[in-house]
């Protein structure tokens, strides 16, 4: 029997022989010679020995089903050299012959091996030319802006002459368009312009109801107004969309665009000392600015007040109980700051934090540094037996069928270590990356930074210096990344301060907790 294997490569689509051009010559080979024939028809790369229909090829050859194996090339077979050793030696051993597009290909002979390995090396320089080639020539049809997409509402393509598309305005489609950035431009939300889609019967380009998401997405592309990105992510025209809506819009809508999706995260994040950096112990969400009238009924006549506010956001957040709620910003602000000065000023202790901090490093460096010399070994045995499985093929000792799923579990065991690999190496990276942080973010100009610094500047000395801070049932907890930590029920914040304020707070915290400089407190009121 003749196995005729098709196969179109996956990397470039559209090569010299399409799979109908390879089954009619295939067919036309059996036939010519009289002979029955099975198909092996497939769409896979050939960088890989892998490839369902072609194992299927070899136990048909291996169990002497097929005698005559054809190809329209060479390439169809492998592009990989290891590969084609393998491959050569199970068809010798059980004495196939090769057709090359009808061409016999000898497979015994010295001057035959040396053509084949020529051959499978050819392959497989092509097939990583290939690579470079399509990866560099698609990064440059994106920066010339040819930018494409396989579907998108508002266009509908054609075939020109020479096989490449031609974009064109469907004018349905865009007038769905042009209503949703009108709505988008009136205030409508992503769920509001959603709902008046659904609710009106317009459908997307697959006939589906319209989401928030399908709108996010619309909204987002710029090529809607003739622009597309190049690969750096500029903005640059687009010469394959023509446009729909008008271009000189383009920057109003974008930036009101920008505006209405940061608004939130803006107010939270930027305008507030510790905004996000506060965190509920139990679900892990954070506190962020809110402002109200004092929540006491005594002082709602004052101003309003600032608060960091627990946002619970998702289902399991929205359960949480943790409490309080709402938090007055001045006494959490000026309780780290005062934390934070005594901790600076602290000199010995700081210098000794880091001193231990250093030697913890070293042991956890020596620690990392034997697990990727075990992963790397670990590695090296998975593809010493992977090689030797595949040679096994090449000499008889197994079957294609015996070690597939071996192969298989091999190869998925050492992208699992090259994985570890990468993590372990990237933890030693940042732990490294840390200490230097650490000991740049206390050193002695730090303080005089902190005290000239406005709200942004402190947020930003915060993030460089706190590794948490939480709310746990009305105590608050404070820990920088030398390891010191600061806690306290959140209702004696102030009796704190008084103290600092009494004594001087260049004293600062002698112990861990409840104890600022020389001025005891008595622990048994702060007991949970």
């Amino acid at each position: 029997m003749i196995g005729i294997y098709v196969r179109v490569s996956t990397i470039q689509q559209k090569d010299n022989y399409s799979t109908d051009v390879q089954r009619q010559r295939g067919i036309a080979f059996a036939e010519s010679r009289g002979e029955p024939y099975t198909l092996y028809d497939e769409a896979a790369s050939a960088g890989s020995l892998v490839r369902p229909e072609f194992l299927r090829l070899l136990h048909d050859v291996e169990t002497d089903k097929v005698h005559i194996v054809w190809v329209v090339e060479f390439s169809r077979l492998t592009r990989d050299t290891e590969d084609a050793l393998a491959i050569r030696k199970i068809l010798v051993k059980h004495k196939a012959q090769v057709f090359v597009n009808d061409v016999p290909m000898d497979l015994s002979s010295p001057e035959a091996i040396l053509s084949y390995n020529i051959k499978s090396s050819v392959s497989e320089y092509e097939r990583s030319n290939t690579i470079a080639r399509t990866t560099r020539s698609r990064r440059r049809q994106i920066d010339d802006g040819h930018q494409s997409f396989s579907s998108i509402l508002g266009y509908d393509y054609t075939y020109l002459s020479t096989g490449k598309k031609q974009w064109a305005v469907n004018e349905a489609e865009a007038g769905i368009v042009r209503k949703i950035f009108t709505l988008y431009g009136e205030g409508y939300s992503y769920i509001k312009i959603t709902n008046f889609l659904n609710d009106h019967g317009f459908r997307t380009k697959r006939n589906k109801a319209f989401t928030i998401t399908t709108i996010a997405k619309i909204l987002d592309h710029p090529e809607y107004f003739g622009r597309t990105h190049n690969t750096a992510g500029e903005l640059i025209e687009s010469k394959i969309y023509p446009a729909i809506l008008d271009p000189e819009q383009f920057g109003v809508l974008q930036q009101q665009h920008l505006q209405r999706s940061t608004k939130a995260i803006l107010f939270r994040e930027a305008k507030s000392e510790l905004s996000g950096i506060l965190r509920c112990a139990h679900c892990d969400a954070r506190y962020y600015t809110h402002r109200a009238k004092p929540l006491t009924q005594a002082n709602r006549s004052e101003n309003l007040i600032t608060y960091y506010n627990h946002l619970r956001e998702n289902t399991a957040q929205k359960q949480c109980k943790n409490k309080p709620v709402y938090i007055r910003k001045s006494t959490i602000d000026d309780f780290v700051s005062y934390c934070y000065r005594a901790h600076i000023r602290t000199k010995s202790l700081v210098k000794m934090l880091i001193e231990q901090r250093e030697k913890e490093s070293v042991l956890a460096e020596k620690e990392l540094d034997g697990q990727v010399v075990t992963i790397k070994a670990r590695i090296e045995g998975i593809e010493s037996r992977r090689q030797k499985l595949i040679a096994g093929i090449a000499e008889g000792i197994y079957t294609v069928d015996d070690i597939r799923v071996s192969i298989e579990k091999l190869n998925s065991e050492k992208v699992e270590q090259q994985t570890a690999l990468s993590r372990t190496e990237s933890s030693l990276h940042e732990m490294r990356q840390d200490l230097d942080a650490m000991v740049a973010a206390f050193s002695d100009r730090t303080i005089e930074e902190y005290e000239s610094a406005d709200e942004l500047k402190r947020r930003r000395i915060y993030q460089n210096v706190i590794k948490s801070f939480v709310v746990d049932d009305h105590w608050i907890r404070l820990t920088f990344i030398t390891g010191r930590v600061y806690e306290c029920p959140i209702k004696h914040i102030p009796q704190y301060l008084n103290a600092v304020q009494a004594i001087g707070e260049t004293k600062g915290f002698e112990s861990n907790r409840y104890r600022w400089g020389d001025l005891a407190i008595d622990n048994n009121a702060f007991k949970r």
